[in-house]
């Protein structure tokens, strides 16, 4: 619990080893670039691997929590606002989307990416949000932060298909997502008004 990540624009990351007291910058390699919002994922299986940005078109990787970084290609088709996410069941499924033509798996821990069919229905906009399922390492759900068009989508398949699951919801923008791990019928979401919740898998929303 001392370990403390933290993130700066310009893709500059942070590393406290005393509860967020101080902070030494763990960049080492990792190019600076001109991103604001800098994306941060860390495998829940461990600690030490951790995902991010930088240059266009590139997920970077370290092992060594930060000493080291390594670059892998991946289409986000030229953009620098995303979503990143590992599966808490298999380290080796590593999700990172921009854009709903441009939501990418991988299958071997990060370092090959292939993009997901789009999500039909899916609005032209940045993703929002890349959420894993607790149990399940084919399935995750994107959100959009649009109106008029679908905003949650889910796979059970690696994104070789979406299913629509906005059902019910306001015509609101969708930010974030997560399946309860102790009960994953239930699915819980962020919105422009506030909490929903389906306990049914997705099918409705209250």
């Amino acid at each position: 619990p001392a370990i403390v990540y933290g993130t700066l624009y310009d893709s500059r990351i942070y590393k406290s080893v005393d509860g967020g007291n101080s902070f030494t910058g763990i960049n080492n390699g990792l190019p600076e670039s001109n991103i604001f919002h800098t994306p941060l994922a860390m495998d829940p299986n461990n600690p030490e691997r951790l995902f991010t940005i930088s240059e266009s078109n590139k997920i970077y990787r370290t092992t060594d929590a930060g000493f080291t970084w390594h670059g892998y290609s991946v289409d986000l088709g030229g953009y620098s606002y995303v979503k990143i996410a590992v599966s808490p069941v298999n380290s080796n499924i590593v999700w990172i989307g921009s854009s709903e033509d441009h939501i990418n798996v991988s299958t071997d821990g990060g370092q090959n990416f292939q993009t997901t069919v789009r999500p039909e229905n899916a609005p032209n906009a940045f993703l929002t949000g890349i959420a894993v399922h607790p149990s399940d390492s084919a399935q995750a759900l994107v959100t959009f932060g649009v109106s008029g068009y679908g905003k949650i989508f889910r796979t059970r398949d690696l994104g070789q298909s979406w299913q629509d699951i906005t059902a019910n919801l306001p015509d609101v923008p969708v930010h974030c997502a997560i399946w309860l791990p102790y009960d994953t019928t239930q699915i819980w979401i962020g919105t422009d008004i506030g909490l929903f919740i389906s306990i049914d898998n997705g099918q409705s929303w209250s």
